[in-house]
């Protein structure tokens, strides 16, 4: 169980409040969504388990910068792509996976329960498309839990 760290942006902000589109919205930046602690109508923080846990972790570790650690993705590798970085972005991103991957088994080892919808078991494929923006990719990963289950995630990647 993890915290739900992925609100749904209704484009209202401020105080007083100011009702933004999609587009212009200074909180979500266009996204549609943004991280923040999630509560729901009665006041507790919301949780997610299962393949909604494992797809928010491949997540943030996938948008979070390299780390001294090695977790994170290394984002110098996004700038002007072209075909021998669209390579290297998959091979980083495999690194990420695999990284998510070890951190699992070491955290099970010591004693933290995951269940198979949330453990990582092998990556299918990853895809690495560009963008107008030489500075943007988007991608696809495509992973198998351990109960054979598929996590599905696309995010897009920017310098």
């Amino acid at each position: 169980m993890e915290l739900l760290g992925e609100n749904t942006c209704n484009h209202i902000v401020g105080n007083p409040e100011v009702k933004y589109v999609l587009q212009n919205c200074p909180r979500c930046l266009g996204k549609g969504t943004y991280g923040d602690i999630v509560f729901d109508n009665e006041g507790h923080i919301k949780t997610i388990t299962g393949i909604s846990q494992l797809k928010q972790q491949l997540k943030k570790i996938i948008i979070e910068n390299t780390r001294d650690t090695g977790y994170g993705f290394n984002y110098n590798l996004i700038n002007f792509v072209n075909d021998t970085q669209l390579l290297a972005i998959k091979k980083e991103l495999n690194r990420c996976i695999e990284y998510l991957s070890s951190i699992q088994l070491r955290e099970q080892r010591e004693g933290f329960y995951y269940s198979n919808t949330e453990l990582l078991d092998s990556i299918e494929e990853i895809n690495v498309e560009r963008t107008v923006d030489v500075r943007r990719v988007n991608v696809t990963i495509y992973c198998k839990t351990v109960s054979g289950r598929d996590a599905i995630i696309n995010i897009p990647l920017e310098r």
